[in-house]
């Protein structure tokens, strides 16, 4: 369960003066960024004063309110809330793709996917790591739920590298397990060199070594 605090203006009356104040709310689920069909109002509070926590806020439920104000003769004036409070606690996912496979050199594509069933997914940050080298593969590709970066190696260390990636959703919460994958790179070239040579027939030369 999560709160939130519902601030109220009860105003005033005049001639007969305010009697009753009722708070009332309305839930519905939540899904891909929007809001089902909401139930019937029910009654949180008949004295909420100009401040109520509701501390009944559930996970993947929307949220709305309405207040009522009846004066001493039964006059009575109700305001419904202009918006509605989304409830997102969950944290996205996501996975980086196995491939390429390394060892890789030069430019190579790191993908992956991302979700999140509720407020959507925001964006992913994808990093390397090895050792002291870190840096950025990509920030907050276009496409984050299937994103796909090139990241030039050419100027990195050889070895074995981590990538991480970063999921935020839309109400702010991020992957809650780590989403790792680890590739080489190897972008030294092969060395190689004459060692002898060996005499097939005739014996018309003389072998030294260069340098």
């Amino acid at each position: 369960m999560t709160s939130a605090t519902i601030t109220l203006n009860p105003g005033s009356d005049a001639q007969a003066g305010l009697n009753t104040q009722t708070l009332e709310r309305a839930v519905a689920t939540y899904a891909n960024g929007s809001c089902g069909t909401y139930g019937g109002f029910g009654t949180l509070s008949t004295s909420p004063g100009t401040s109520y926590i509701d501390s009944t806020l559930a996970n993947g439920f929307c949220y709305m309110y309405q207040f009522t104000v009846t004066d001493n003769v039964g006059n009575s004036v109700t305001y419904t809330s202009a918006s509605v409070i989304k409830v997102d606690t969950a944290a996205p996912t996501g996975a980086i793709s196995a491939t390429p496979v390394g060892p890789v050199s030069g430019s190579v594509n790191i993908s992956g996917t991302s979700a999140d069933t509720l407020s959507g997914v925001q964006k992913v940050d994808v990093t390397y790591a090895k050792g002291a080298t870190t840096g950025n593969v990509c920030l907050a590709p276009p496409t984050p739920t299937a994103w796909s970066c090139p990241w030039n190696t050419a100027a990195l260390p050889d070895g074995l590298y981590t990538i991480t990636m970063v999921v935020t959703d839309n109400a702010g919460n991020t992957n809650s397990s780590a989403i790792t994958r680890t590739i080489t790179l190897d972008n030294t070239a092969p060395t190689t060199g004459f060692n002898s040579f060996t005499e097939v027939s005739g014996g018309q030369y003389i072998y030294a070594p260069s340098g």
